[in-house]
């Protein structure tokens, strides 16, 4: 009796121990991050210094936008890549307060990269010569004024960052129905998803686990 409860209680630790192991794998798979992109404030400077080589500047073709309406930012950066500093150089936009431009109410259409999911800061290997970072952001919703403004973040041994003067924009309201602010069906956050795709696999690993165990 003691020895088939022991198997029972071992039978289930086990599949627990493998259903946290495929929960795991589904959810990095559905909302991982990989290395080179990431949504980010001013606080990830740490101890990153200010100066050095290179140049970087910010630029949009109107200042005043309507409410949803696309809004491309160019922000060129000019690196020569035999240069250390130049070994993987990022570009985050940020608001006037330092934040996520998300934070400010901006949704971010597409990046340079082209993720999957934008995000506000992208990294770029083996750039030579002028390279443009370009994001389309949507404008916020609720009128008023804004500020957004490009950090070039490299490396020497350490890390550095340049930063551009701040873009300032007025928001207006929107003159038309079809404004584009509407994000039905935007998922900004992938968690719920993940979460979801997550524990079906994890489901589906223990009926598995379970089916093969009564064999």
């Amino acid at each position: 009796m003691c020895s088939k409860v022991t198997t029972s209680i071992r039978s289930v630790m086990f599949t627990s121990i493998i259903a946290v192991f495929l929960l795991t794998i589904a959810l990095g798979h559905a909302s991982g991050d990989d290395n080179g992109k990431g949504d980010l404030d001013d606080t990830c400077i740490g101890c990153h210094s200010d100066g050095g080589s290179g140049t970087v500047s910010i630029s949009s073709e109107l200042d005043t936008y309507e409410a949803g309406q696309d809004v491309i930012i160019s922000v060129p950066v000019n690196m020569d890549s035999s240069d250390s500093d130049a070994m993987m150089p990022g570009v985050m936009i940020l608001s006037g307060a330092g934040d996520n431009v998300k934070d400010a109410g901006w949704i971010i259409s597409s990046d340079p990269n082209n993720n999957a999911q934008p995000m506000n800061y992208n990294e770029m290997s083996g750039i030579s010569g002028e390279t443009e970072f370009q994001w389309i952001l949507k404008a916020p919703v609720t009128p008023g004024d804004h500020v957004i403004y490009a950090r070039l973040i490299y490396d020497d041994g350490g890390a550095k960052y340049l930063e551009t003067e701040p873009l300032s924009f007025t928001i207006t309201e929107s003159t038309s129905a079809t404004s584009g602010t509407d994000t039905t069906g935007e998922d900004a956050d992938p968690t719920p998803k993940a979460l979801s795709f997550g524990i079906l696999v994890g489901i589906v690993g223990i009926m598995i686990i379970t089916i093969l165990r009564r064999r």
